[in-house]
């Protein structure tokens, strides 16, 4: 299900820009509201992948604390200097926060290591069990 996702979004990220924009730019005769229209529309895409990706978030375990549950978010780089760029120059703060939610990685949630398995794994259950005994 997640190859599913990730296809359509892409194709949603490429239809924007390689359809929709240069429709939008040729109907009003406007580049700059179109390339506005692109960024927004590619925007919404980044954010309804996000939670789609939260809402389908499987249990893992942490193979350095043995944590089992799900795992947290961790989103790479400063929201203050995205903030910064975006305020200054649009297309730096574009790439800033394309940058940002692509880096984004799973950690544990109770000792913040990137060490994570999934809990259906034999290696996850053999963890679980050495845990509990």
């Amino acid at each position: 299900m997640k190859n599913f996702v990730g296809k359509h979004f892409a194709l949603c990220l490429v239809a924007t820009w390689v359809l929709i924009m240069p429709a939008f730019a040729a109907f009003t005769g406007h580049t700059g509201w179109a390339i506005f229209l692109g960024i927004v529309l590619s925007l919404i895409a980044v954010v309804l992948k996000n939670k789609f990706d939260e809402q389908n978030a499987l249990a893992m375990v942490c193979t350095m604390c043995g944590f089992h549950g799900v795992a947290k978010n961790n989103v790479r780089g400063s929201f203050l200097i995205e903030l910064i760029l975006w305020l200054c120059f649009a297309v730096p703060g574009l790439i800033y926060s394309i940058w940002r939610l692509s880096s984004k990685e799973k950690i544990c949630s109770k000792c913040k290591n990137k060490s994570l398995i999934p809990i259906d794994t034999p290696m996850a259950q053999k963890l679980m069990a050495q845990k509990i005994n």
